[in-house]
Formats: C-alpha cells, sequence, structure tokens
C-alpha cells in the first residue's frame, strides 16, 4: 500500500461516531479528478494565493464592534455601574477580540502565503522544488458554509504536509489544477 493510500484510509479512520452517522467522510481529490478551466497565462509568471481580504475586512468590522462594547464596558467599569457583571463581559469581549485577532491576522496554520512557480511552491516559510513534491491532493469536509479544504503535500515520499485553506483567497480546487500546470 503506497503512503497516498495509508494516508486516505487513517483519514478515514479518524471521523468520530457523529460524522459516520451522518456519512460525512472526507473527499479526496487529485488534480486529474478536478474539471476546472483556469486561465493559464505563462509558467515564467508566478501564482500568489494570499488570505481573503474579504474575510479580514468582516474580520476587522467584528473588531470595531468588539471594541466599542470594551470601551463601554471600561467607561461602566470606571463610573462603577454594574461592577461584577461588567468585569466578567469586560473579560469575554477581550477574549473574543483576541480570538478574532488571532484566527485571522496571526496564527500561521491560517493566515499564510502560497507562491506557485515554474521551479517551486513556497508555503508560508517552507520552500520545495517540485522533484520533492511525490505526490498531492485536496481534502474537502462538510458541505456548504461549512467545506473544509485542506492542501496535502507529500514530500519525497516521507513526508506528509497539511494546510488548511479556509481564510485564503482562492478555492482549493484552483490552487491543486495551478500546482499540477506549475509541477509539469
Amino acid at each position: 500500500m503506497s503512503l497516498v493510500e495509508t494516508f486516505m484510509k487513517e483519514e478515514e479512520l479518524k471521523c468520530n461516531w457523529l460524522e459516520k452517522l451522518f456519512n460525512n467522510y472526507p473527499e479526496f481529490y487529485f488534480a486529474k479528478d478536478i474539471e476546472r478551466n483556469t486561465k493559464h497565462k505563462d509558467t515564467d509568471q508566478a501564482f500568489i494565493v494570499t488570505p481573503s481580504k474579504v474575510r479580514r475586512f468582516i474580520a476587522v468590522l467584528f473588531i470595531c464592534f468588539g471594541l466599542y462594547f470594551w470601551f463601554t464596558l471600561l467607561i461602566m467599569i470606571l463610573e462603577g455601574t454594574l461592577f461584577p457583571i461588567t468585569i466578567v463581559f469586560l473579560i469575554l469581549v477581550t477574549s473574543w477580540i483576541g480570538f478574532i485577532i488571532w484566527m485571522f491576522f496571526l496564527n500561521p496554520k491560517y493566515s499564510y502565503k502560497i507562491i506557485l512557480d515554474k521551479d517551486k511552491i513556497r508555503i508560508g516559510r517552507q520552500t520545495y522544488d517540485w522533484h520533492q513534491v511525490s505526490e498531492y491532493l485536496l481534502i474537502e469536509k462538510g458541505s456548504g458554509r461549512h467545506l473544509i479544504q485542506t492542501l496535502v503535500l507529500f514530500i519525497d515520499n516521507m513526508e506528509i504536509l497539511k494546510y488548511n485553506l479556509d481564510n485564503l483567497n482562492a478555492s482549493g480546487r484552483e490552487i491543486i489544477k495551478r500546482i499540477e500546470f506549475y509541477k509539469r
């Protein structure tokens, strides 16, 4: 059994009982399985995938909304209004703002850049030449708004690297097709 087949079996075994009950198993896609027309210009041009500006803008709106409540609660604490309750809510709002900043701006698992060119693939701070990448696939789990896409790279038939594609500005299917285009 190859490393890819072993990986796919292990991912299916990781499903919990609720996912098995609703038949929510991960779906695996190789580049040949995806029918998508991508506009290829030239292999000399790099394809760059960055964190989604729309998601970051929405996150900034939520942070501004949270800061408004944070300052409101701070003023209530300074005035002594509902003192114990406002401290609890101030802590909750602070943790909510921190969570949003971490998830959309600071977490290296969700906020990174992918650069594809004719020689290599660079994901975050890691760079791999195309001859090091033995296989690649896309895992989709869930559907609709709750679709989780993960890019899996098999490096030198030894190492398996998984990258979450949720907060990026390109779909997983487009990234897989671009990898196929540059890897040839």
